[in-house]
């Protein structure tokens, strides 16, 4: 997993060196928050598996600022991983093929709108999926 990420950072990181420069701190951001909605999906999944919506939509209000936490800490991690590492990952991908730039580009734009999608459509369908997934009692 840990090479897909890194490959969504330099594409994203080249796509905007005029603005960021190699730090690449969209790159980041956008890495950060792919791993922010993948762990909502898996919550939201878990949560509509063991709890009906009207049990969810009552919880308190304070469990959704805890959603904060987890987005800081993926950003400081992949900060920290990421920082300075642009030239190291052009050095390994400058002499990539152009269809294969291309379809590897066409993956970076999925990985960064498919889960979006995903979690978009768990939570307009998430009366069926909670009919689906429910396992109470």
């Amino acid at each position: 997993m840990s090479f897909f990420f890194d490959y969504i950072y330099y594409r994203i990181t080249k796509a905007y060196f005029k603005w960021d420069g190699r730090k690449g701190i969209t790159s980041i951001v956008a890495i950060a928050m792919v791993q922010m909605v993948l762990l909502m999906i898996v919550v939201s999944l878990l949560s509509l598996t063991f709890y009906t919506t009207e049990e969810i939509s009552n919880a308190p209000n304070a469990y959704k600022y805890t959603l904060v936490l987890p987005y800081l800490l993926f950003s400081f991690l992949a900060f920290r991983k990421y920082e300075n590492k642009y030239n190291q990952f052009k050095k390994h991908w400058k002499d990539e093929i152009k269809e294969v730039r291309i379809l590897k580009g066409f993956g970076v734009f999925l990985s960064l709108l498919l889960p979006w999608i995903v979690f978009i459509l768990i939570i307009v369908k998430r009366d069926v999926l909670s009919s689906i997934l429910y396992v109470g009692s």
